[in-house]
Formats: structure tokens, C-alpha cells, sequence
């Protein structure tokens, strides 16, 4: 197997994610990077080897601690049932209210009011989960655990 010369841009890069450049070239990079989606990648890749050789780290008493702790039944069955009943109280509570809103004799602007607030909130929601899914290859701490 041949080992090539890293190019111009992998060296910058590797600069650039151990912080190495200076000021000006840093910002030089960055306007690079931001037209350049290989050179976000290839920064992003060498973000998350970081993350990964500190993960190599020997684990502590600590992380021992909470394996075993968020292993138990107890705190499995805990932690599933108070999400779902969170969720379930928040769905209900907004589909009531939406309901109340609808069918009482409140002044149309405030149910204007209401109904922008709730659609308003689920869009955002929704926007937010699609930047996270849409950004989540480039997060460096993907797969760091604790």
C-alpha cells in the first residue's frame, strides 16, 4: 500500500482542526470552507478522529457508576414511562386547547393568537430537527458516549 503526500488543503485542514493557523489564515480557511463542502467534510472527519483517540481513554469509576445505574430495570422502565407520559400529557393538552379554542366563543384574534403560537411552535420544532439531521455527519461528538 502507497502513502501519497497529503495535498494543500488536507494540510490546511489538519491545521485548522488542531488549531494551528494563525488569525488570518484561519479566516482565509473558513471563507474557503464555506464555499467548499470536501473542506468541511475532511475538518469534520479530523474533528471526530479528535473525539475518538479521547475516547480511547481508559474508563473511570464513573462511567462504571452510571452503566450500571441507567442498566438497571427499574431506571429502564422509570425513564420510558416518563417520556411517553410527558409526551402523551403535552399532545393532550395541546389537542384540548386547540379543541377549547376552537369551539368557545373566544374573539377570533385571540384563537388567531393561539393557533399561530402552536403552528408556530411545531414549525420550529420541525426546522430544528431538520438542521440537526441535516448537520449531524459533520458533529464531531456523534459518538461519544457518557
Amino acid at each position: 500500500m502507497s502513502m501519497r503526500e497529503p495535498t494543500e488543503n488536507e494540510l490546511l485542514a489538519m491545521a485548522y482542526a488542531d488549531g494551528e493557523l494563525t488569525a488570518e489564515a484561519r479566516e482565509e480557511f473558513e471563507q474557503s470552507m464555506s464555499s467548499d463542502a470536501s473542506l468541511r467534510t475532511e475538518v469534520s472527519q479530523l474533528k471526530h478522529l479528535e473525539v475518538l483517540a479521547r475516547r480511547c481513554a481508559p474508563k473511570e469509576p464513573l462511567d462504571y457508576e452510571w452503566e450500571s445505574v441507567r442498566s438497571e430495570p427499574v431506571q429502564v422502565a422509570g425513564t420510558g414511562a416518563g417520556w411517553l407520559l410527558a409526551i402523551v400529557a403535552l399532545m393532550s393538552g395541546v389537542i384540548w386547547l386547540l379543541y377549547v379554542a376552537a369551539t368557545s366563543e373566544l374573539a377570533f384574534a385571540f384563537k388567531l393568537c393561539l393557533f399561530s403560537a402552536v403552528g408556530g411552535f411545531f414549525l420550529l420544532l420541525a426546522m430544528t430537527l431538520r438542521v440537526r439531521l441535516k448537520t449531524m455527519q459533520h458533529d464531531p461528538y456523534r459518538d461519544v458516549q457518557r
